[in-house]
């Protein structure tokens, strides 16, 4: 396995020239945070960017970004199984609150009631009996919440606890706000909670601000562990229903970052929600980063109708409960499910640009940034995604967490420069219509016929120079490694300024 690594300051072409005046941002300061040690060269950095083609998808939300010392800026991840786990999400949320303020840790769940595992940064246990319901069934079994998933129990004795891990947690002194999630009512058990270890200590009806929602201000914020139990303090409760926890900040500054999925979660996942908009209401997200699809893609043919009518019934939603809310769409990577291609994958980022644009959302065509088609293959060459080269390893969601942060600090650093400017990459748009004209005949060839694998002898130019025409997920080193030369020599034979190169495009080679 040979993994190309670069370190370098990482600045699009698109910002090359950004001469930033009249703003109260330090973006000397912030470009220099847009940067990796670890980018693999198959990336495409000069497409990483969220993109929009009205301003006014964008605005409220980098405006609010610039102004995270005097008021909190709450961005909502809903996603599959690549955010359950939550190892890219955390590394967004700890990288943007490194840069603009810790807000909170956000969403958090009590999955081991639930059968399932737990986020990164947290493990959870339980006691007592608990059944459970999530958004892959129709329907549900149980009124759900943001998280997707809910626990109820009949069982008075019936406990959960969450113990943080504390090198990914990040957890803060004056994370003292704690939100708990559930159903309330005469028929409902009191709920207690226990801190570090520390007596436990009843929610009063005093903290209830919403039909689903005590909100509790603790003595001191948890470091290591978080207790909740029931308790039957009269004879009509007879159980408990749990849509989720969340800690945040006493503080009105910095970013507090909800990641919420669900194995196997669709993009209707968002209309079997029942107390969705209610709790929207109350957390008041700035920003839903929708990064749902990957399980509507995987099999069958794409259905565009249908896909359409669940993201437009799933922003109506979204937008009638948090009407000044911005949104970002984001696509899926290459995948491969028993060992075959995902061509959806590709058609759903040709759609969903067209989608954004449509309905006047942002977009973030993680498709392309992680290398388009087959690409996956590369991801598995170097230790990026599991066995089933669909999910991610853990170096995997790392770089994607990375990916999605540094996004969204390059688009608003476009903003901050071009206020009432697009940010659309053309040239994205131009691979696409390459990659539509190919893509059928390259279903249907043999493997052997790859674009990886064709070993055709190139051609020759007037002049004895040998040349090879770029093909799709070539990049120059595979390209060096191939005709047994050197990156810079390729770079010094065509006279090029970086290491980004076109499929189609012509090159010496010797």
């Amino acid at each position: 396995m040979h993994l190309k690594c670069y370190i370098w300051t990482f600045v699009l072409c698109l910002s090359s020239t950004f001469a930033f005046s009249q703003s109260d941002v330090d973006t000397s300061a912030l470009r220099k945070w847009i940067k990796s040690t670890d980018y693999t060269s198959f990336i495409r950095h000069d497409l990483n960017a969220v993109e929009y083609d009205n301003p006014q998808s964008v605005a409220a939300f980098f405006d609010q970004l610039s102004r995270t010392n005097q008021r909190k800026l709450t961005i909502l991840h809903i996603g599959d199984s690549h955010v359950q786990a939550d190892i890219g999400a955390n590394y967004t949320r700890n990288y943007l609150q490194l840069i603009f303020g810790y807000g909170g840790r956000g969403s958090i769940f009590p999955y081991a009631a639930a059968n399932t595992h737990s986020a990164q940064d947290y493990s959870t246990t339980c006691t007592g009996k608990w059944k459970s319901a999530n958004d892959l069934a129709s329907p549900p079994k149980f009124s759900l919440g943001i998280s997707g998933v809910t626990i109820r129990s009949m069982d008075s004795t019936a406990s959960f606890a969450f113990t943080f891990n504390s090198e990914r947690a990040q957890l803060k002194p004056h994370y003292t706000r704690l939100d708990l999630f559930c159903a309330t009512g005469d028929s409902c058990f009191a709920m207690e909670y226990a801190v570090d270890g520390g007596s436990w200590r009843r929610i009063q009806a005093s903290e209830q601000v919403s039909s689903i929602q005590y909100t509790c201000t603790l003595d001191v914020a948890p470091i290591y562990e978080l207790k909740f139990r029931c308790v039957k303090s009269d004879s009509l409760q007879r159980c408990v229903e749990i849509y989720g926890v969340s800690l945040s900040s006493a503080k009105e500054e910095g970013i507090l970052y909800h990641s919420v999925g669900i194995n196997g979660a669709r993009i209707n996942a968002v209309h079997k929600m029942n107390y969705l908009s209610e709790q929207l209401k109350t957390i008041r997200p700035d920003l839903v980063w929708f990064d749902l699809c990957a399980n509507d893609m995987a099999f069958g043919d794409f259905d565009s109708l249908t896909v359409r009518r669940d993201l437009d019934k799933a922003l109506d939603i979204i937008r009638q409960a948090q009407p000044e809310v911005r949104i970002v769409l984001s696509d899926m990577q290459d995948i491969y499910i028993k060992g075959r291609n995902v061509v959806n994958a590709q058609r759903y980022s040709n759609f969903i640009r067209n989608y954004a644009k449509e309905k006047g959302v942002a977009f973030y065509d993680y498709y392309r940034v992680a290398g388009g088609r087959y690409s996956m293959k590369k991801w598995n060459k170097n230790g990026l995604c599991a066995k089933d080269m669909c999910h991610l390893s853990k170096e995997g969601y790392s770089l994607k967490g990375q990916l999605c942060a540094n996004a969204i600090l390059q688009s608003y650093l476009h903003y901050l420069q071009f206020p009432e400017r697009s940010l659309l990459l053309k040239d994205t748009v131009q691979a696409r219509v390459i990659e539509e004209k190919t893509s059928t005949v390259v279903e249907t060839k043999d493997k052997t016929d790859h674009p990886e694998n064709n070993n055709k002898p190139q051609k020759k130019k007037s002049g004895g120079h040998k040349v090879h025409v770029v093909k799709k997920g070539e990049s120059l080193y595979s390209i060096a490694k191939k005709y047994n030369t050197t990156v810079a020599k390729l770079k010094s034979l065509n006279k090029l300024k970086s290491d980004t190169i076109k499929q189609g495009q012509k090159l010496y080679v010797s």
